[in-house]
């Protein structure tokens, strides 16, 4: 594959970038200094300004496409062919010898640019409180999602080693220099979310791609949570490790680690605190519980099989898991409001009637099983959307006790509005 882009604005982008390469400035030989930038902005007036290959450009990169992969891509070279060096702070990149004649890099870096998109896959390690009842070796939830358990296959598959020096100096420590923080092999007892993405990853300025990985990573265990599949259970912690994201790039049919990342802290507390739901303690035995996910995944890959009906269920499942993370409740409140607005809100309508009473209703008619849980969810749900307009217009300081009932009131009508948004795409499919 390629961008497509018109060999006359090839060339010009070739000219421009020799020229720009001249003023190119390297801090300690390992970065681009990001002072110098300003000439690569303006190669982004060569590329096409609206069609097809405008928007696909910009989905595989960002919205400063050639700026952040230039800038990206000649920093990740420096940073993994050369070491540190604290004697030159800023050096001319014409003075590195692989780097001196501009005509010849430009259009290398141009060719690299051209040859987009590229395939990546993202992997994610799930806790081991969840791990220990998944017992299937992979399971496919979609067409670019999965679940698997490494075995000797995967890990001849998915290398944790590039044989990079300089790569695989910072690859396992999330950025540490120390480069010795992360595990050199995958661990066979525990599960990972695999996740593929096509586009541009860089190592200094995230991109749509990893964007796009991590959303749908926080998008499936959100769904999880909303159908019972796993529960969040606080616990208190003294420091928080944070969860790394592998990434691996397929190049000449083979899969290479290019890099990793780590996720914040209070998505990886959230990661570490998820448990399997045990059907408020119906499920007593490890074999009901690995029974109970074995289903779960099965309802979930079913949810997923047709991705443009899902796509507004997996927004809803990504802001249902950020509403889990961190210690702002009224942030947390305003987050769950939004997962129930993505499944039941409509602009037009809205207008009519107001957002809040057409959710008000919605809700009700959807998830109430009898006239009384009806009236219930009616009566209630205005209560929840008066604490979300504190929250949103008056700037309202913290919950009350009977308000915070209400937030678990809310977090439970996500729960059940996205269980009934699954069996509903269960019964069209």
């Amino acid at each position: 594959m390629s961008l497509g882009l018109h060999e006359k604005c090839l060339n010009n982008l070739k000219e421009k970038l020799a020229a720009t390469l001249e003023g190119a400035i390297v801090k300690n030989k390992s970065y681009l200094d990001i002072d110098c930038l300003i000439g690569y902005l303006e190669l982004e007036k060569s590329l096409p300004t609206s069609g097809k290959i405008k928007v696909n450009i910009e989905s595989y990169i960002s919205e400063s496409p050639i700026l952040h992969f230039l800038y990206d891509q000649l920093s990740k070279e420096l940073n993994e062919n050369f070491e540190y060096d604290f004697d030159t702070p800023k050096a001319r990149l014409l003075d590195i010898e692989e780097y001196s004649n501009c005509q010849e890099v430009s259009g290398r870096l141009i060719n690299l640019f051209e040859s987009l998109p590229w395939n990546y896959i993202f992997t994610f390690k799930l806790n081991q409180e969840i791990s220990k009842f998944i017992d299937t070796q992979e399971f496919k939830l979609s067409n670019n999602i999965k679940i698997i358990k490494p075995n000797d296959q995967f890990t001849n598959s998915y290398p944790l080693k590039s044989g990079i020096e300089g790569r695989d100096r910072w690859l396992h420590g999330g950025g540490s220099m120390l480069g010795n923080l992360g595990p050199k092999e995958w661990d066979k007892d525990s599960a990972y979310i695999q996740i593929e993405r096509t586009g541009f990853v860089g190592k200094l300025i995230t991109t749509n791609p990893e964007y796009q990985a991590i959303d749908s990573f926080k998008s499936i265990l959100g769904i999880a949570i909303a159908i019972g599949a796993f529960e969040f259970k606080y616990s208190y912690s003294f420091g928080i490790t944070k969860n790394l994201v592998y990434i691996h790039q397929n190049i000449a049919d083979a899969w290479e680690i290019t890099d990793s990342k780590e996720l914040d802290e209070d998505a990886s507390k959230t990661i570490s605190d998820l448990k399997i739901g045990d059907r408020k303690g119906t499920l007593k035995t490890d074999e009901q519980k690995k029974a109970f996910i074995n289903n779960s995944l099965s309802l979930l890959a079913s949810a997923l099989s047709k991705e443009s009906v899902t796509e507004r269920l997996l927004l809803s499942g990504k802001w249902l898991f950020d509403s889990y993370c961190g210690k702002n409740e009224l942030l947390s409140f305003v987050q769950t409001m939004v997962a129930l607005e993505i499944l039941l809100g409509d602009k037009a309508v809205s207008d009519l009637m107001g957002l809040g009473e057409l959710l008000r209703n919605r809700c009700a008619y959807l998830i109430g099983k009898s006239h009384q849980e009806r009236e219930e969810i009616l009566g209630e749900f205005k209560k929840i959307y008066e604490i979300r307009s504190k929250i949103v217009h008056r700037g309202k300081g913290r919950l009350t006790r009977d308000e915070r009932t209400l937030f678990h009131k809310l977090q439970w009508i996500v729960n059940r509005v996205i269980q009934e948004e699954i069996e509903l795409i269960g019964k069209n499919a």
